[in-house]
């Protein structure tokens, strides 16, 4: 369950990294590929980012805690946020590919 109350920092930071890998960057050094800066890159204003943010946020808690409530397997927990996180790589790299940075 831990996994989906780090929600959206987690996936995004992990998805960073592996883009970082896969493009052979240091998964350390500094970038504009988290999505903030994306968001920010199409024009959308800070409360914006927040807000959305905040809400995705929120769903991926409110699906962890639904998961201990349900009493639900930690082999779905685990998958499903694998499965997650490959969705989200995928929209990543599928969207926002174009605003990869080496800054």
């Amino acid at each position: 369950c831990v996994p989906w109350l780090l929600g959206i920092p987690l996936v995004d930071g992990i998805s960073v990294i592996i883009r970082r890998l896969t493009t052979g960057r240091s998964p350390v050094v500094a970038d504009l590929d988290h999505i903030h800066h994306h968001l920010k890159l199409l024009g959308w204003k800070s409360v914006r980012i927040l807000l959305a943010i905040t809400f995705f946020h929120l769903v991926l808690v409110g699906t962890g805690i639904f998961y201990v409530v349900s009493g639900v397997s930690d082999p779905v927990v685990f998958w499903s946020f694998l499965a997650l996180l490959f969705f989200y790589v995928c929209v990543q790299w599928r969207f926002f590919s174009n605003f990869r940075s080496d800054n």
